[in-house]
């Protein structure tokens, strides 16, 4: 019975969210993800650069949720996006990239969504919660530096 009701919520909450109109603005912030590569990961914190990494999948429902609530208001997205220090990279595990899932399991985890922040105080990646949060993402970056 219960997870009937988690479902009808998970839902509910896509069709609210479906249904809404995001303002004109939000669709002039760019949202170029670099491709994830791992080596490219280092080479960036070794730059100085913080590194937000979004591992995500077409049918995960954890995954849309961040992307349709909190990675696409104005303010993430400009810190993901219009920061010289932030690089933004994207990991696509639609079709089961064997690599991704290497990259995940060392890491701990074992699906995805899968966030997490390097840069130079954290050279070796701060995982963020399964359900983001703009706090959550800004307080990460701002640890990574």
């Amino acid at each position: 019975y219960v997870p009937y009701i988690c479902v009808v919520i998970i839902v509910g909450l896509f069709a609210v969210i479906g249904g809404a109109k995001q303002p004109t603005h939000e669709q002039t912030i760019p949202t170029n993800w670099q491709k994830f590569e791992e080596s490219a990961i280092s080479g960036a914190v070794k730059d100085g650069k913080v590194v937000f990494l979004d591992i995500t999948a077409d049918w995960c429902l954890n995954c849309k949720f961040n992307k349709e609530v909190i990675l696409s208001q104005n303010k993430v997205r400009q810190r993901l996006f219009e920061s010289d220090d932030v690089i933004a990279m994207q990991g696509d595990w639609t079709n089961k990239d064997p690599a991704i899932l290497d990259f995940i399991k060392r890491h701990g985890r074992y699906g995805i969504p899968f966030n997490a922040v390097y840069g130079p105080s954290a050279p070796n990646g701060i995982l963020l919660p399964e359900i983001l949060t703009p706090q959550k993402i800004f307080d990460t970056i701002e640890k990574a530096k």
